[in-house]
Formats: C-alpha cells, sequence, structure tokens
C-alpha cells in the first residue's frame, strides 16, 4: 500500500496532509518509529522534520510499493501551478537533495495517473505540469514520485489548490496500478516537459532528462534510468524540437548500444 509523506518545513506539504486529515478521513495513530502517523484504510501519512528532498534514509523506517511526497513546488517565475515528477539528478549539480548523477526508483504509472487526474480536475488560475527529474531523495528503495503545488507561499496556502492535490495524492494511491500506456523515457525540452505532458494520453514517463542536461549524458545515466523505472522501460521518446541534431545523434548511439528502441516526436 502506497505511503504518503510531507515534510513540517513545508507551508504547501503540511496543508495538504492538513486537508487529508480533515477531509479524507485520516486518523492519528501512534507514534510509529519515531514518525506521527496517520492512517485510512490502510494508507499511511506520514509527517517528516527533514525537507522532503532530503529524506533518502525513509526506506529504513518504512516499506512500500510506492512512496507519494506532498510537497511545494518553487519558481523564478511565481507561476501558479500543480507538478508531478521523479526524483533524480542528471549531472552533478546536487544542490538540492539527492547524490550527484543519480535517478531515483520511480513509476511511471503513478506519475501518469497524478498527471492525468490533475489535467482532468483543472484548477482555474493553476496549470498542471509534469516535469523533467529533479532534485532528492535519491538514495530511497522504494519507487517515489512528487505530487505539488506551486509556485509561491501564496499557492501553497490556497486552501483549493490544496485541496485539489490532496484528491490527486489519494487518487494516485488508490489507482496507479491500473494505469496504461508505453512507459517511456523522456529527453530533450524544457523543464515543463511540453512534449511529453502533451503525449501522456499514449505513453506513460518515467524519468525525463530536459534540453539542458543533454550535452553531458551518459550511457550509464540512461542505463540508470532504466533500472530505476519499476515497470518495464518500452522506448525513449526523443523531443525533436527541444533538442540539437549532435544531442540528438548522442542519445540515439546511446540508445542502440542499450538495446533500447527509441522513437522522434
Amino acid at each position: 500500500m502506497p505511503i504518503i509523506f510531507y515534510s513540517t518545513q513545508d507551508a504547501a506539504g503540511s496543508n495538504i496532509a492538513k486537508a487529508l486529515v480533515e477531509n479524507h478521513g485520516f486518523e492519528e495513530r501512534e507514534l510509529e518509529m519515531g514518525f506521527f502517523v496517520w492512517d485510512a484504510k490502510g494508507i499511511k501519512l506520514v509527517q517528516v522534520e527533514d525537507k522532503t528532498v532530503d529524506s533518502g534514509n525513509l526506506s529504513h523506517f518504512f516499506s512500500s510499493d510506492l512512496f507519494v511526497f506532498a510537497s511545494r513546488h518553487s519558481s523564478e517565475s511565481g507561476k501558479p501551478c500543480l507538478t508531478v515528477h521523479a526524483p533524480g539528478n542528471w549531472n552533478a549539480n546536487a544542490e538540492v537533495g539527492g547524490n550527484p548523477k543519480e535517478l531515483a526508483l520511480t513509476s511511471a504509472k503513478a506519475i501518469k495517473c497524478a498527471f492525468v487526474f490533475l489535467s482532468e480536475n483543472r484548477l482555474e488560475g493553476f496549470d498542471p505540469f509534469l516535469e523533467c527529474s529533479h532534485h532528492g531523495p535519491t538514495a530511497l528503495k522504494h519507487p517515489c514520485i512528487f505530487i505539488e503545488v506551486g509556485s509561491t507561499e501564496k499557492e501553497w496556502n490556497n486552501e483549493a489548490a490544496v485541496e485539489l492535490v490532496s484528491e490527486a495524492v489519494l487518487h494516485v494511491c488508490r489507482n496507479y496500478e491500473r494505469e496504461a500506456g508505453k512507459v517511456s523515457l523522456g529527453f530533450g525540452g524544457g523543464h515543463y516537459c511540453p512534449c511529453f505532458g502533451k503525449l501522456e494520453g499514449e505513453y506513460a514517463f518515467s524519468h525525463v532528462a530536459p534540453k539542458y542536461v543533454l550535452d553531458g549524458i551518459e550511457k550509464e545515466l540512461v542505463a540508470q534510468a532504466v533500472e530505476k523505472t519499476v515497470e518495464d522501460v518500452e522506448l525513449a521518446v526523443i523531443d525533436g524540437k527541444g533538442t540539437t541534431k549532435e544531442q540528438r545523434n548522442k542519445l540515439v548511439q546511446v540508445f542502440e548500444e542499450l538495446g533500447l528502441k527509441w522513437e522522434k516526436r
């Protein structure tokens, strides 16, 4: 059964947890291994004191088929949005949690389940986005995803936004295994994956590498993206307009060396 985590250091996560407890039947239990835990028909809600991006030790305390992090999203633009993505660091820059050049174990079905729910239940003024893989934690031994409210304190405290994300979190916990679609890796485009978001009807993306990391992409990282997807990866998808010719040629060479099917969209 999936487990939901939120951090006391995260305003949006705390508000999402509050909505789950007040509106969705989560009942508080005794302390469990030092963590406050709520329960709703077997789905746990766990409070952590560390930042979620630094919570790579949670697999030492909990075991589950899916960890769902309810969290905030921050951006320089401050654009109101609701986001979903896998954690992971494609390069040596691991300033926001996790280990350099390490991708987290994740579930393409869970990501798709969350993104489709947010897309089909739109909140006025908030755009749903599938994001590329970024930030920590990366060392968990259980598949994990982030579902977030962005991008400023105003949105993190927006009752309608946090309620919708609380509903999305529960929907994923209860339904993600039923999702269908070609399990795929995405390569290219911007941070908010405009190409791959449009393809989520036919595909189910796990790890996505944006254009800004592709010049340094390595065969080992692509292989890791395959290994760190709990479902069997069927193919890699290249965003044709979101990559350079040199990047595409390098990617194709890597895919062929790994025996990974690919296509350009």
